[in-house]
């Protein structure tokens, strides 16, 4: 058998530190033109990039789409709240603040922290309305590069309807190609660093 032709040496992209390992993961990195002493770095890589690229797309969609749909915008639309607040009598009243869909939970936020990762990534589905699905899915944790989900249950998902809700949810994404942990409040709450070392397990094992 020809002897294979010896592998450039390679520095770690975060640190510079030497990196060694087995000949396959060796080429993958070259492929990429990124390497990684450690998982940590690998994470840390993953962590920052995934930032600077929500930042940068939010930066060039997200305020020209939410000017074109906001609905203040329409002299018609304002002049129409105002004659509902006037009837009703709260034109003057100042608006009482209110939690929603986008407020995460302390022990999702640990966990998410711990790891690095992004909260509330979002999925679209593509498979339109009418069809059972939601347009799309929000993970709570996500590393989308690996496509590595997270998802951390409360007591709201305790109940029969909640479960089979999860099932479908997860089923779903399965299908597209993610691999889904899912962990109880109580199990990040008592056991943060076991969750963190079973999801960086997984997550190794797609990067070798």
């Amino acid at each position: 058998m020809a002897k294979l032709p010896p592998l450039p040496d390679l520095s770690c992209f975060m640190c510079g530190n030497p990196v060694e390992g087995p000949r396959r993961r060796l080429q993958e990195y070259i492929r990429k033109g990124r390497a990684y002493c450690s998982g940590s770095c690998s994470t840390e890589f993953l962590r920052i990039n995934s930032s600077t690229t929500m930042a940068a797309t939010n930066r060039k969609y997200a305020s020209a789409r939410m000017t074109k749909k906001n609905p203040m915008a329409s002299d018609a639309c304002i002049l129409k709240m105002k004659a509902t607040k006037s009837a009703n009598g709260t034109l003057n009243r100042a608006p009482k603040g209110r939690g929603g869909n986008g407020k995460v939970s302390v022990i999702q936020e640990s966990l998410a922290k711990a790891l690095g990762w992004g909260m509330e990534h979002v999925v679209p589905l593509g498979m339109g309305r009418g069809n059972g699905y939601p347009t799309h899915y929000k993970i709570d944790i996500a590393e989308p590069e690996t496509m590595i989900a997270i998802e951390v249950d409360g007591h709201s998902h305790h109940n029969k309807i909640a479960r089979e809700r999860d099932a479908r949810k997860e089923a779903k994404l399965r299908e597209m190609g993610w691999q889904v942990l899912r962990f109880t409040n109580r199990q990040v709450r008592e056991d943060l660093t076991g969750c963190v070392d079973a999801v960086l397990a997984v997550y190794l094992r797609q990067d070798s």
